[in-house]
Order: C-alpha cells, then structure tokens, then sequence
C-alpha cells in the first residue's frame, strides 16, 4: 500500500505538464476533449509517456479522462483483494483535493470542461482492487 503516497506524488509532477499543455490549442479551433487535446500535442505525449515509464503506471486518456493505472507485480486472492480496496481508499480520501484541484487545473489549461481524473489499482492479473474518479468542482 506505500505505493498510495508514490502515485500522490506522481500526480503532483504531472500537474506540471499542464503548464506544458497551456500553450497547445484551443477550443475553438482546436480538439473538442482531452485525448484530441494529448493526440495533438507530440511533446506533451511524450513527456506523458516518459514521466508513466520512470515511475512504473499506465497513464492513458480517453475522451475527457486521464486514468492513472497502477499494477502490483503480485496476484491477489479474493481476500487480499477485499483487504486492499478499503486499505487504498482510506489511503486516497485525504488527497482528493489533489485530484480535483489536478482535473480543474487540467480544464482551466486545455479550456475543455468535464475533465475527470481516474485511479485505478490492479492486481498482476488485471483484477482491480480499487478504482475512482475525481473531477473538478
């Protein structure tokens, strides 16, 4: 469960690359949700990809939601599983700010709305343990 406190802390980095996304289209001209709004940017994927290798995650975007994808190397039986979920999301409650603040951030740079953020925990075998969403308020 430490790895709770390390996605955290990835977030915060990659609330950096809104300031990267800023300078990248617009709504008028420009993609119409967030994956468009990644697709078209070859930098701004790029350091995507780059910050989720170095640190171990899947980060994907599809339509307006950026998911955060984090894989245990270990298999998980049914009661590891029913022990993690509750432990991740009592772990996750106190940086729901984080979140939220990481989907408004993210809509005030792209100037698209209904941007969510995803977490989500899985097992070896691809089971989820956990998952969320957060969006901005």
């Amino acid at each position: 469960m430490k790895r709770v406190s390390f996605l955290v802390m990835l977030l915060i980095m990659i609330m950096a690359v809104t300031a990267v996304m800023a300078g990248c289209g617009s709504k008028e001209t420009g993609p119409t949700n967030l994956e468009e709004y990644v697709a078209s940017d070859e930098t701004l994927k790029n350091e995507i990809q780059s910050i989720a290798d170095s640190n171990g995650l899947d980060i994907a975007v599809s339509g307006n939601t950026m998911t955060f994808t984090y894989k245990y190397d270990q298999e998980f039986d049914e009661e590891m599983k029913a022990t993690a979920g509750p432990l991740i999301e009592q772990a996750l409650a106190d940086y729901a700010p984080t979140f939220t603040g990481l989907a408004k951030d993210l809509e005030e740079q792209t100037k698209l709305s209904g941007i969510k953020i995803k977490i989500q925990y899985m097992d070896a075998k691809d089971s989820e343990l956990y998952s969320t969403e957060y969006a901005a308020e």
